[in-house]
């Protein structure tokens, strides 16, 4: 049975501007909606899957967005992100007790890299991991996150604000696939993708 994740949103809000789709939403966020559509998507994933909880904040409305926690492997070693903006920055260390509290393996990267977890990186269905460096994370945390996983990672650059992190734009399929946008990335990383498509599952 797969495990996600998830922050109930007693806390979310848009206070706060650090992406392109934030501006414009500003104190607009119906939290009695967001709510609703929350507690749907709990009780869809649990029929199917273990959900683990971690206690939501005041101050950190973006807990809710728990791909951003850090990332993890199937053997329960994780790396906490290191985030860019400051307004996320207080997150990090509540992931850090909740994971260390779960049994996880912490592995640590330096303060001065920035890392927003499965936000910027993702297993394909081989067990190879995909990087996606830009407006949130830095291309060098691709040789920390190999070193500590021993995974091959595959370095792709995103370059439209409006696409800030890999799972906006990417997302790896179990049949050897991809879907991407290609608008949000350099013309290498679209050949990147390109050159892969197909063996995403092999191995």
């Amino acid at each position: 049975m797969k495990t996600f994740l998830m922050c109930e949103p007693r806390y979310f809000e848009v206070s706060y501007v650090i992406n392109p789709w934030m501006s414009a939403n500003v104190g607009r966020v119906n939290r009695e909606l967001a709510a609703s559509q929350w507690k749907m998507l709990y009780d869809t994933l649990a029929k199917m899957a273990d959900i683990k909880l971690v206690a939501p904040v005041a101050g950190l409305p973006d807990m809710v967005f728990t791909a951003n926690a850090g990332l993890v492997t199937r053997h329960k070693e994780a790396i906490i992100s290191t985030f860019r903006h400051p307004e996320r920055k207080g997150e990090s260390s509540h992931y850090h007790r909740f994971f260390a509290d779960a049994g996880y393996r912490i592995n640590e990267i330096p303060q001065n890299i920035f890392f927003e977890g499965a936000g910027d990186a993702l297993f394909d269905a081989s067990g190879e991991l995909w990087f996606g460096s830009g407006p949130r994370s830095d291309s060098a945390a691709i040789a920390e996150i190999a070193a500590a996983f021993q995974v091959i990672v595959n370095p792709l650059e995103l370059i439209d604000p409006r696409w800030y992190h890999l799972d906006t734009a990417f997302c790896p399929l179990s049949d050897g696939y991809a879907l991407a946008y290609q608008k949000a990335f350099s013309s290498a990383s679209v050949a990147t993708i390109q050159h892969k498509q197909g063996h995403l599952g092999d191995g």
